[in-house]
């Protein structure tokens, strides 16, 4: 990874983007091998985005090409969207089945605070996935998604952003959803808006946007995490890879000096058991965090017990708005097999007993 921030721009986002298996933009398997590039660093990516359009909804879509580099006037050119309008995401999708689908989709919010997103979404992405062997990075965007992609430079950073953490190149995870299931996706934000996310920076100390997690919750976006937040939950989830974790804690109780700590080049592993009863349920999460170490300027080093509070801290959030993106339920699924259901869950949930173990290597 610390070579990467030696590459050529254009380069560097391809290279950035075929990082995880499948997921990939512009790469695909090769006889079950290595991942290899199917255009030129210097072609364009395809971008679509989603927004209401009268009773329907409307595609949007672009060319993006590489970052311009030194090439003012390719840096300063505005992206030339068409657009077309359909009756659902399943007829949206269907032309992608046929040629190929684009290499990132964005979802507008507004979109998805009014219509949510569902599992049939889920599915179809998953489908698409299915059909090219490559499935797209996906990602709300703040506002609307033809707001945010007219913005070359803001879209190319989304797409380095998401490129860089593993939940976030494949938040779905290959994972079969039921119809009520909850789902957390990426969320990006415009960095001129008031209270976006600021950048954070990786091993190549480059910056980078950082993503924020947006809960669904049988279809509908109930919150959006903070971007510290939103690492704890990729965290607790075991999805391999962030740039960084940080978190901090007061000393003595006062908030007004804080004890701060900070991992780099993160990996996360979880597993989670259960005392197999839903009527009282107890689970034990045990997390395992390997990175390293670094000095935020007030203090640097582990901080394992801090870390434990802060993602305890998480973890009842989520319990609270009986929302379970961890689907740490099922780890009981199949003990209650005909009774099972996500309300019954979620009911469970909110008053679990849920110990978690966190072990900083």
């Amino acid at each position: 990874m610390r070579g990467i921030g030696r590459m050529k721009p254009a380069l560097k986002l391809v290279l950035l983007l075929c990082l995880s298996a499948g997921v990939g933009i512009g790469c695909a398997k090769a006889n079950n091998g290595p991942l290899k590039a199917l255009t030129e660093p210097s072609a364009p990516v395809t971008v679509a985005g989603i927004d209401a359009s009268g009773g329907g909804l409307k595609v949007s879509v672009l060319e993006l090409l590489p970052d311009a580099g030194d090439n003012k006037l390719q840096a300063a050119a505005v992206p030339e969207m068409r657009a077309q309008t359909f009756v659902s995401f399943h007829d949206a999708s269907w032309q992608w089945e046929r040629k190929a689908p684009p290499g990132l989709l964005l979802i507008g919010e507004e979109w998805v605070r009014a219509h949510g997103f569902t599992a049939s979404w889920a599915k179809q992405v998953q489908k698409l996935g299915l059909v090219h062997g490559r499935k797209p990075l996906v990602a709300i965007a703040s506002g609307t998604a033809e707001n945010f992609m007219r913005n070359a430079e803001r879209t190319r950073g989304g797409m380095q952003a998401l490129a860089q953490a593993q939940w976030t190149q494949d938040p779905l995870q290959s994972r079969s959803y039921g119809q009520d299931d909850d789902l957390v996706l990426p969320f990006l934000t415009d960095s001129n808006e008031a209270g976006a996310s600021k950048s954070i920076k990786t091993a190549a100390d480059e910056p980078v946007q950082a993503v924020q997690a947006a809960l669904i919750k049988q279809g509908r976006l109930i919150g959006v995490l903070a971007p510290q937040q939103s690492a704890m939950l990729a965290c607790l989830q075991g999805d391999g890879h962030l740039p960084q974790l940080d978190w901090q804690e007061a000393e003595d109780g006062s908030s007004l000096s804080l004890q701060h700590y900070k991992l780099t080049d993160v990996s996360c592993k979880s597993t989670v058991s259960s005392n197999g009863d839903l009527q009282h349920a107890k689970l034990h999460v045990t997390l395992n965090v390997h990175g390293q170490p670094a000095s935020t300027g007030k203090a640097s080093g582990l901080g394992e017990q801090a870390l434990n509070r802060a993602l305890s801290g998480v973890v009842r959030q989520l319990q609270e708005q009986e929302v379970d993106p961890l689907h740490l339920g099922d780890s009981l699924r199949k003990q209650y097999a005909g009774i099972w259901s996500p309300d019954r869950w979620r009911t469970a949930y909110a008053k679990a007993d849920i110990l978690l173990e966190v072990q900083v290597n």
